[in-house]
């Protein structure tokens, strides 16, 4: 091999290992493609969140609204949260035999006039 093949090969092979070199950095460095690739599945995570947080206020929005206009949507969450009851409505409590472990819970409950269960 002749001094001009040998200095060619050496060249060749330091530009070779520079350029490898500068790939490793661009894939792995600091700001390089496996962090950008990082950050972008990050923003896509975060989108998402944006996008159901969105979803759940406009859900929130509605039900607020309705909570404001609409009487009978508001009296049946009433009724139904704080287990209350109309005027002179007769309310029956049902048991099932396997959970009943004794005593009679077959009784009636009725709110009378003065808004006391009786």
């Amino acid at each position: 091999m002749t001094k001009r093949q040998k200095t060619y090969w050496q060249n060749i092979l330091i530009f070779v290992c520079l350029l490898a070199l500068i790939i490793v950095w661009l894939g792995f460095g600091d700001q390089g493609l496996l962090h950008l690739y990082r950050k972008y599945m990050e923003k896509q995570a975060y989108i998402e969140r944006i996008n159901k947080l969105t979803k759940e206020n406009q859900a929130l929005q509605e039900e607020i609204r309705r909570l404001r206009t609409d009487r009978e949507y508001l009296e049946a969450l009433v009724r139904k949260e704080l287990n209350l009851v109309k005027k002179n409505e007769i309310i029956y409590r049902l048991t099932d035999k396997k959970a009943k472990k004794g005593g009679d819970d077959k009784s009636i409950h009725k709110k009378g006039p003065d808004g006391i269960h009786r």
